[in-house]
């Protein structure tokens, strides 16, 4: 083995360290954001003082930028399953536009400049998230303003270093402001490497985007354009005919989220949101029943009252909320399940009945629609 090979082998042990790091981090952070935005929610709505208002409201966008932090070192940490579907790219970006030209900045103009027809097998919401990070990342390099010009095309690949042979759809994301320098364009995807101050930028945005575009099996490449700017190109496989077709994006706005009625089991390890979850639960009017681990809950449900829905998190010491609602619908057949998780898995439970996933840290409204739906049938079925 030539000492290249090992500080590449080094290297990619360090990287996996820092990865599984970055990960749980990430997932203890979104738990506690989820305790913050709820208590927030619940402030907002017994408060009356303005004042007090104007400071939750500020807090809630602080939360929501700790969120999207989390959201990026989640989709670095590379460890999801993703929710993939055939999707309509030319589709995706056009329903992205106000998102592209809100992270873009109003100096920037943002144009489709061609989009050939084409469908990925992506999950559509990470390759939305790598778009915005990317407008974003032009709006810095324009900082007295530009274009930021988004293309889709279609490439057959033979044979390269980093990309298996097959078809693959490519979105171009082009700006015409300072382009990398020499070092920043060969340390570009490195984690945490930024040409910005450290206090200004985490430095993960770029190499969020090769994860997201890795995990779906394709990868990212950074180029300079013939006018000094710069062009980013995801590279993803397109999909095959045996894939579900979807059109990202179709779902109707959701409006004031509905009060549901329901007797709720919540269980989760950490009594702050077992304690918010209540109360947000009841402002929504529903009857609610606390366990902290899985065989409570277990004897809650084997001891009769009604329980019309589980609420659990997914990890927990112990039995985890998957094994629980197993166990659980052994006891109650067809017994509905919301999950929640702080990570950025896709959990899958099994037994029949309805289960839907709400994602740490998630608002009282986001709370209310999941068992809205849940309640009325319309959460997606899970065997």
């Amino acid at each position: 083995m030539t000492q290249q090979d090992r500080e590449g082998i080094e290297r990619a042990q360090r990287l996996d360290a820092m990865s599984q790091l970055v990960g749980r981090f990430a997932h203890d952070l979104s738990n506690l954001l989820a305790t913050i935005v709820l208590n927030l929610n619940l402030i907002e709505k017994k408060c009356v003082d303005p004042t007090a208002l104007g400071l939750a409201a500020s807090a809630l966008r602080a939360a929501d930028r700790g969120a999207s932090l989390a959201q990026r070192m989640l989709a670095f940490a590379g460890r999801q399953q993703l929710a993939r579907s055939r999707t309509d790219l030319g589709h995706l970006v056009s329903r992205m536009r106000d998102t592209l030209v809100r992270s873009a900045g109003p100096d920037v103009e943002v144009v489709l400049r061609r989009a050939e027809a084409s469908s990925a097998s992506v999950d559509a919401d990470q390759i939305e998230f790598a778009l915005a990070s990317l407008a974003e990342n032009a709006r810095e390099a324009m900082p007295r303003g530009g274009r930021l010009a988004i293309e889709i095309a279609n490439t057959r690949v033979a044979e390269t270093s980093d990309l298996a042979p097959g078809d693959y759809a490519v979105i171009a994301v082009e700006d015409t402001g300072d382009g990398p320098s020499e070092e920043a364009s060969e340390r570009a995807f490195e984690p945490f490497f930024t040409t910005k101050a450290p206090q200004e930028h985490l430095g993960l945005g770029l190499s969020v985007v090769l994860g997201i575009a890795k995990q779906h099996g394709g990868t990212a490449r950074l180029m300079r354009t013939a006018s000094g700017g710069c062009r980013i190109e995801i590279h993803l496989p397109r999909a095959t005919g045996a894939e579900q077709a979807t059109t990202a994006g179709d779902t109707a706005p959701l409006g004031r989220a509905p009060r549901p009625k329901a007797t709720v089991l919540v269980v989760d390890d950490d009594p702050d949101l077992r304690m918010v979850a209540e109360d947000g639960l009841k402002s929504l009017g529903c009857d609610v029943l606390l366990a902290d681990c899985g065989p409570t809950a277990l004897d809650i449900l084997g001891s009769g009252p009604a329980v019309d829905l589980l609420m659990v998190d997914v990890r927990m010491a112990g039995m985890d909320g998957l094994e629980l609602i197993e166990r659980a619908r052994a006891l109650r057949p067809g017994l509905k399940a919301l999950i929640m998780t702080g990570g950025a898995e896709v959990p899958q439970a099994r037994g029949r009945g309805a289960t839907a996933l709400l994602r740490k840290p998630f608002r009282a409204a986001d709370l209310a629609q999941s068992i809205a739906s849940l309640l009325s049938g319309n959460a997606h079925r899970t065997q």
